[in-house]
């Protein structure tokens, strides 16, 4: 925990809680051999912080190369087998199935 700047006094503060919740932060405190204002400020100022929701950047990058290298892939063999007109089709319809949000039968 931070210390508190020089001169800077404690003060006292109400806090509510049920019994039960009282107890429980009372036990957590005393298991950590703390009082409970110094658990409490301990337990709420050196958590870490929240990490970001979503995927790392750096799986997301991942992925995005796998699935445009698949996609280049791909399209070079149903060009090769097809001409450009079968690929050009197949991606007609499925930003069709995106625009709908509807899902391919």
């Amino acid at each position: 925990m931070a210390a508190r700047p020089v001169g800077e006094k404690r003060k006292g503060r109400l806090v509510r809680a049920t019994d039960a919740e009282w107890a429980r932060v009372r036990d957590d405190a005393r298991a950590a051999g703390l009082s409970i204002s110094q658990y409490v400020m301990r337990t709420l100022l050196e958590r870490p912080e929240p990490a970001e929701p979503g995927l790392p950047p750096a799986l997301v990058r991942r992925l995005a190369r796998a699935v445009l290298m698949l996609e280049r892939m791909e399209r070079a063999r149903f060009e090769k087998q097809g001409g450009p007109d079968v690929w050009r089709a197949m991606v007609d319809e499925i930003e069709g199935w995106i625009d709908l949000d509807a899902v391919p039968e």
